[in-house]
Protein backbone atom coordinates (compact mmCIF):
# COMPACT_ATOMS: atom_id res chain seq x y z
CA UNK A 1 0.00 0.00 0.00
CA UNK A 2 2.85 2.44 0.77
CA UNK A 3 4.24 2.06 -2.72
CA UNK A 4 1.10 3.84 -4.08
CA UNK A 5 1.05 6.74 -1.62
CA UNK A 6 4.01 8.68 -3.03
CA UNK A 7 3.01 8.33 -6.72
CA UNK A 8 -0.58 9.28 -5.83
CA UNK A 9 0.65 12.34 -3.92
CA UNK A 10 2.82 13.35 -6.88
CA UNK A 11 -0.10 12.98 -9.30
CA UNK A 12 -2.36 14.96 -6.98
CA UNK A 13 0.23 17.76 -6.65
CA UNK A 14 0.73 17.84 -10.42
CA UNK A 15 -3.04 18.07 -10.94
CA UNK A 16 -3.34 20.95 -8.49
CA UNK A 17 -0.35 22.66 -10.12
CA UNK A 18 -1.92 22.50 -13.59
CA UNK A 19 -5.29 23.69 -12.32
CA UNK A 20 -4.06 26.82 -10.50
CA UNK A 21 -0.93 28.01 -12.31
CA UNK A 22 -1.79 30.61 -15.00
CA UNK A 23 -0.58 29.29 -18.35
CA UNK A 24 -3.63 29.48 -20.68
CA UNK A 25 -3.30 32.58 -22.96
CA UNK A 26 -6.56 34.53 -22.97
CA UNK A 27 -8.21 37.88 -23.46
CA UNK A 28 -9.67 38.70 -20.06
CA UNK A 29 -12.30 41.07 -18.73
CA UNK A 30 -11.74 42.00 -15.10
CA UNK A 31 -13.83 44.27 -12.90
CA UNK A 32 -11.50 47.22 -12.35
CA UNK A 33 -12.39 47.79 -8.70
CA UNK A 34 -12.07 44.22 -7.43
CA UNK A 35 -9.93 42.52 -10.08
CA UNK A 36 -12.51 39.73 -10.36
CA UNK A 37 -12.32 37.75 -13.59
CA UNK A 38 -15.67 38.42 -15.29
CA UNK A 39 -14.99 36.80 -18.67
CA UNK A 40 -12.26 35.37 -20.85
CA UNK A 41 -11.78 33.96 -24.32
CA UNK A 42 -8.78 31.95 -25.54
CA UNK A 43 -6.38 33.90 -27.77
CA UNK A 44 -2.76 33.78 -28.85
CA UNK A 45 -0.35 36.62 -29.54
CA UNK A 46 -1.10 37.91 -33.04
CA UNK A 47 -4.85 37.14 -32.79
CA UNK A 48 -7.52 39.76 -33.42
CA UNK A 49 -10.00 40.69 -30.68
CA UNK A 50 -13.12 42.69 -31.55
CA UNK A 51 -15.13 45.08 -29.43
CA UNK A 52 -18.55 45.74 -30.97
CA UNK A 53 -20.88 48.41 -29.60
CA UNK A 54 -23.41 51.11 -30.39
CA UNK A 55 -21.86 54.58 -30.36
CA UNK A 56 -23.38 56.80 -27.68
CA UNK A 57 -23.53 59.97 -29.80
CA UNK A 58 -24.46 58.88 -33.32
CA UNK A 59 -26.18 55.60 -32.30
CA UNK A 60 -24.42 53.71 -35.11
CA UNK A 61 -22.78 50.30 -34.85
CA UNK A 62 -19.00 50.30 -34.30
CA UNK A 63 -16.49 47.46 -34.42
CA UNK A 64 -13.00 48.15 -33.09
CA UNK A 65 -10.44 45.42 -33.72
CA UNK A 66 -7.32 44.98 -31.62
CA UNK A 67 -4.37 42.74 -32.31
CA UNK A 68 -2.56 41.07 -29.42
CA UNK A 69 1.03 42.21 -29.94
CA UNK A 70 4.18 40.24 -29.18
CA UNK A 71 4.49 41.86 -25.76
CA UNK A 72 0.81 41.15 -24.97
CA UNK A 73 -0.40 44.72 -25.48
CA UNK A 74 -3.63 45.40 -27.33
CA UNK A 75 -3.07 47.43 -30.51
CA UNK A 76 -6.04 49.07 -32.26
CA UNK A 77 -5.61 48.08 -35.91
CA UNK A 78 -9.03 48.57 -37.51
CA UNK A 79 -12.31 50.35 -36.87
CA UNK A 80 -15.57 50.06 -38.79
CA UNK A 81 -18.49 52.39 -38.12
CA UNK A 82 -21.75 53.25 -39.81
CA UNK A 83 -21.65 57.03 -39.74
CA UNK A 84 -19.56 60.00 -38.70
CA UNK A 85 -20.36 61.88 -35.54
CA UNK A 86 -18.88 63.22 -32.34
CA UNK A 87 -15.97 61.09 -31.19
CA UNK A 88 -15.49 59.29 -34.51
CA UNK A 89 -12.13 59.41 -36.25
CA UNK A 90 -11.81 61.28 -39.54
CA UNK A 91 -9.00 58.99 -40.72
CA UNK A 92 -6.63 61.87 -41.46
CA UNK A 93 -3.75 60.56 -39.37
CA UNK A 94 -0.55 59.51 -41.18
CA UNK A 95 -0.67 55.87 -42.31
CA UNK A 96 -4.44 55.54 -41.82
CA UNK A 97 -6.58 54.49 -44.79
CA UNK A 98 -10.30 55.12 -45.02
CA UNK A 99 -12.61 53.05 -47.24
CA UNK A 100 -16.35 52.85 -47.70
CA UNK A 101 -17.55 49.25 -47.49
CA UNK A 102 -20.92 47.50 -47.23
CA UNK A 103 -20.48 47.52 -43.45
CA UNK A 104 -19.72 51.26 -43.29
CA UNK A 105 -16.63 53.41 -43.02
CA UNK A 106 -13.52 51.30 -42.47
CA UNK A 107 -10.30 52.70 -41.02
CA UNK A 108 -7.18 50.57 -41.29
CA UNK A 109 -3.54 51.17 -40.45
CA UNK A 110 -4.42 52.71 -37.08
CA UNK A 111 -1.73 50.84 -35.12
CA UNK A 112 -2.52 52.56 -31.82
CA UNK A 113 -0.93 50.73 -28.91
CA UNK A 114 -3.53 50.64 -26.14
CA UNK A 115 -1.93 48.12 -23.79
CA UNK A 116 -4.83 47.34 -21.47
CA UNK A 117 -8.23 48.66 -22.54
CA UNK A 118 -9.99 50.41 -19.65
CA UNK A 119 -13.64 51.26 -20.15
CA UNK A 120 -17.08 51.47 -18.60
CA UNK A 121 -19.72 49.07 -19.86
CA UNK A 122 -22.37 51.32 -21.37
CA UNK A 123 -26.10 51.41 -20.85
CA UNK A 124 -26.93 51.86 -24.54
CA UNK A 125 -23.70 50.58 -26.07
CA UNK A 126 -24.37 46.84 -25.71
CA UNK A 127 -20.60 46.15 -25.60
CA UNK A 128 -19.68 42.73 -26.97
CA UNK A 129 -16.22 41.18 -26.88
CA UNK A 130 -15.39 38.90 -29.82
CA UNK A 131 -12.54 36.42 -30.14
CA UNK A 132 -11.97 32.79 -31.01
CA UNK A 133 -15.28 32.64 -32.89
CA UNK A 134 -17.24 33.59 -29.77
CA UNK A 135 -18.96 36.71 -28.45
CA UNK A 136 -19.55 37.79 -24.85
CA UNK A 137 -22.08 40.47 -23.84
CA UNK A 138 -20.23 42.46 -21.21
CA UNK A 139 -23.34 43.86 -19.50
CA UNK A 140 -24.47 40.28 -18.78
CA UNK A 141 -21.19 39.54 -17.06
CA UNK A 142 -20.60 42.72 -15.05
CA UNK A 143 -23.67 44.96 -15.38
CA UNK A 144 -23.85 48.40 -16.96
CA UNK A 145 -21.80 51.32 -15.64
CA UNK A 146 -19.11 48.93 -14.40
CA UNK A 147 -15.50 49.84 -15.09
CA UNK A 148 -13.53 46.95 -16.58
CA UNK A 149 -10.02 46.18 -17.80
CA UNK A 150 -9.66 44.14 -20.97
CA UNK A 151 -6.20 42.64 -21.39
CA UNK A 152 -4.17 39.72 -22.66
CA UNK A 153 -3.26 37.49 -19.72
CA UNK A 154 -2.57 33.91 -18.87
CA UNK A 155 -5.21 32.28 -16.68
CA UNK A 156 -5.31 28.95 -14.89
CA UNK A 157 -6.71 25.82 -16.48
CA UNK A 158 -9.49 25.86 -13.89
CA UNK A 159 -10.49 29.41 -14.89
CA UNK A 160 -10.24 28.55 -18.60
CA UNK A 161 -12.50 25.50 -18.25
CA UNK A 162 -15.00 27.44 -16.13
CA UNK A 163 -15.11 30.23 -18.74
CA UNK A 164 -15.49 27.74 -21.59
CA UNK A 165 -18.57 26.33 -19.85
CA UNK A 166 -19.99 29.83 -19.13
CA UNK A 167 -19.35 30.98 -22.71
CA UNK A 168 -21.14 27.94 -24.10
CA UNK A 169 -24.30 28.95 -22.26
CA UNK A 170 -24.46 32.43 -23.84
Amino acid sequence: MNRFVIPAAILFAAGVFFMVIPFVPSITVRVARSGRLAASLPVQKGDIVGLAYIHSANKGAVLDEFQVSGDGSLVLVRSVFQSFGAGMSDGLEPGVSMHLTKKGVELTGLNRKIGTLRMAVGTIANHRLRAAGREIELARRVGVRTFVKIAYQRISLYQAVRERIRNGKE
